[in-house]
């Protein structure tokens, strides 16, 4: 076929579910710790807060981690 052989295109909707899967668990622990470290997942007050780089790192790679996880 144009877009693969049909044998890809089953492997590829075996493997849609986890990494979807696995994106969206990332985002739904970033958002409660957020809000566990600050008290408020408002982002105007987020960007004022300080806030140590090390508490920074999970949140930040964990938010953005759906998005790539979506685009073919």
């Amino acid at each position: 076929g144009v877009w693969g052989s049909r044998q890809r295109k089953i492997r590829a909707a075996y493997q849609f579910p986890p990494y979807t899967s696995l994106g969206s668990v990332l985002m739904l622990l970033a958002i409660p710790l957020i809000l566990s470290q600050t008290g408020t997942t408002d982002l105007q007050i987020l960007s004022t807060t300080e806030s140590s780089e090390r508490r920074q790192i999970f949140p930040w790679i964990a938010s953005p981690a759906p998005f790539p996880v979506k685009v073919p």
